[in-house]
């Protein structure tokens, strides 16, 4: 299971994250000239009014400005260090699915490359590759004799 949490500066975390292996929660981080280059595009854009979440003391124009944005990272960086058990991963410039095969796949216990996914499925007539175990359950033909 996966789930993406927001995790707004200066507010409770959300309760189920204490829920999750400790070793599976990834905090998200950039560099914070390019969360004000996101953030002034999606204000501009209009794709996030009404959408906007700031933490408490704080206004929406605050969203989009430096020293709001500064204060999030150091935030983060506190709520790393208090939890080391979790990763931080800084995103800057990497797509979604780099993320996931570069900071995120080496940290979770071993799973199947497509690759070896694919070979095991040639070795038998039925595959299934389960992501909750990282294990390959093989179901053989039936005229296999083993």
């Amino acid at each position: 299971k996966v789930a993406n949490m927001q995790l707004v500066y200066n507010m409770t975390l959300p309760p189920d994250i204490f829920e999750v292996n400790p070793r599976r929660v990834f905090v998200l981080t950039s560099n914070a000239e390019v969360i004000l280059k996101l953030r002034r595009r999606r204000v501009n854009g209009g794709s996030v009014l009404g959408h906007i979440v700031v933490g408490p003391g704080h206004n929406t124009s605050d969203y989009a400005s430096m020293p709001y944005i500064h204060k999030e990272l150091k935030w983060s960086e506190d709520l790393l260090a208090s939890h080391p058990e979790w990763t931080g991963v800084d995103s800057t410039g990497m797509s979604i699915e780099e993320i996931a095969e570069h900071r995120i796949l080496p940290y979770l216990p071993r799973c199947p490359t497509p690759l070896e996914a694919a070979l095991e499925t040639l070795s038998c007539s039925f595959c299934v590759v389960r992501v909750d175990n990282n294990e390959i359950e093989h179901y053989p033909s039936r005229d296999d004799d083993s």
